[in-house]
């Protein structure tokens, strides 16, 4: 497909999620938070020192669920799609054991201000949590790309 502006993608996703957050935290009831919490455990289950494909696929998920809580089918298959046009970016990410061990972090935070119900924590931490993503995907086009082959 058309490769989009990365910051661009990168704008409309914090946008969206946002708001999916904040209405997830109005409308959450304990029993659906089920799967967000499974996700969770499934991403702390895997070793902090591997890396992991599988870890990037459990990230996105966590956010999709997110959507899903929010009630708006629309704003969650759009994050969908920004997603998966994040997802190369995201599994090149220098996932460190520092990075990994503060997403975690980061992810059970999103989840304690949904399981109050606290809108605007919820907003807090997950535009806190985006931040960073923004920043290590900052710090990879700050490298230059490497030539193959020869020098001319």
């Amino acid at each position: 497909g058309e490769d989009h502006n990365l910051f661009h993608v990168l704008d409309a996703r914090e946008a969206l999620e946002l708001a999916t957050v904040a209405r997830a935290s109005r409308r959450r009831e304990l029993p659906d938070l089920f799967r967000l919490r499974q996700l969770l455990e499934e991403m702390a289950a895997i070793p902090v020192t591997e890396v992991s494909p599988e870890y990037v696929e459990l990230d996105i998920q966590f956010h999709l669920e997110i959507g899903r809580l929010s009630g708006n089918m629309v704003m969650t298959s759009l994050l969908g799609l920004l997603m998966r046009e994040l997802k190369p970016h995201l599994a090149r990410i220098r996932w460190s054991l520092e990075r990994r061990q503060e997403t975690n972090a980061q992810h059970a935070r999103i989840y304690s201000a949904l399981v109050a119900g606290d809108v605007a924590l919820a907003e807090c931490e997950m535009r806190d949590h985006i931040r960073i993503a923004f920043n290590s995907l900052l710090d990879e086009l700050r490298d230059p790309p490497t030539m193959n082959g020869p020098q001319a």
